[in-house]
């Protein structure tokens, strides 16, 4: 794809298994499909590394790469070569996964892909503001930054077919999706279906279930007892007290400004519980 311009930079790029991400997630993809998938999770992780760094400290240098980023995509955007390795990448994928594709589904798919690259800029502007976002947008945000709706797009044209915009609306194929990315969770990671589910959470927008490890145990512990550490079933209970339903998008909003080092005070009084608590019931009813 261009992006790389030295061997050691490639063999760093593969240590990551951007193969293993195509196989695990498109089984059923063969042969240019199955390069096409590898490139595609290459860049996935590549351009989450530039987030990682100044690009994701600087909302100015976010915007850049965005802007860069969603012209590709634009078909109104008078063609001109992309300027950047990660731009010229983007190309040469978005060409290859539209290849026999109908007009409707790659509209939705640049969507879809368009709302995950978005989703970078936004996060940078929360770190540089320390806003401290609605539930519902939280929620919405953690949808799109994981890439769940252009992950199953390529699904579609990896496996050889389309489904129709009236389908996915429908109960059922809602479902299965949701089962789909727990059982894709399983195998990736070697968990359990709970777990699994646990990690799927964010993107099947399940506001209730959290799971709780060595790491964030710690985190809910100081945030909502005042204590460096504790009993995973004192802050199962404590969680689900103070924010019954939605617990789980509560634990993902905590452990979010532990690691932005932002402020968390807005859930850690009761005011800011109880305007939290009847934001959420209005996005469940």
């Amino acid at each position: 794809m261009g992006m790389l311009g030295t061997e050691e930079q490639i063999e760093q790029l593969m240590a990551w298994g951007p193969e293993r991400a195509g196989a695990y997630f498109h089984p059923g993809a063969r042969g240019d499909d199955r390069f096409l998938a590898s490139d595609f999770y290459g860049w996935m992780i590549l351009l989450d590394g530039q987030f990682d760094g100044l690009a994701g400290q600087d909302s100015g240098r976010a915007e850049a790469v965005v802007q860069g980023l969603l012209a590709v995509l634009d078909p109104h955007t008078a063609p001109s070569a992309p300027v950047l390795a990660g731009e010229r990448a983007l190309a040469d994928v978005w060409r290859r996964l539209c290849s026999g594709m109908s007009p409707a589904w790659r509209e939705r798919a640049a969507k879809d892909l368009s709302d995950f690259i978005t989703a970078y800029r936004t996060e940078s502007a929360h770190r540089a503001t320390r806003m401290c976002l609605s539930p519902e947008k939280y929620l919405r945000l953690r949808f799109d930054s994981g890439g769940t709706g252009i992950i199953l797009d390529i699904t579609e044209r990896l496996h050889g077919f389309e489904i129709p915009a009236m389908a996915w609306a429908h109960p059922l194929i809602q479902r299965m999706r949701d089962e789909s990315l727990v059982e894709r969770f399983q195998e990736i990671k070697g968990v359990g279906p709970y777990t699994a589910a646990v990690m799927a959470s964010p993107a099947s927008r399940d506001l209730s279930v959290f799971g709780i490890d060595v790491w964030n145990r710690k985190i809910f512990a100081r945030s909502i007892l005042g204590v460096p550490d504790a009993d995973a079933e004192v802050i199962t209970r404590r969680m689900n007290t103070l924010f019954p339903g939605h617990a789980g998008t509560a634990a993902l909003y905590l452990v979010e400004h532990e690691y932005l080092a932002a402020p968390v005070a807005p859930l850690l009084d009761p005011a800011g519980i109880s305007t939290w608590n009847q934001a959420l019931e209005g996005t469940t009813a």
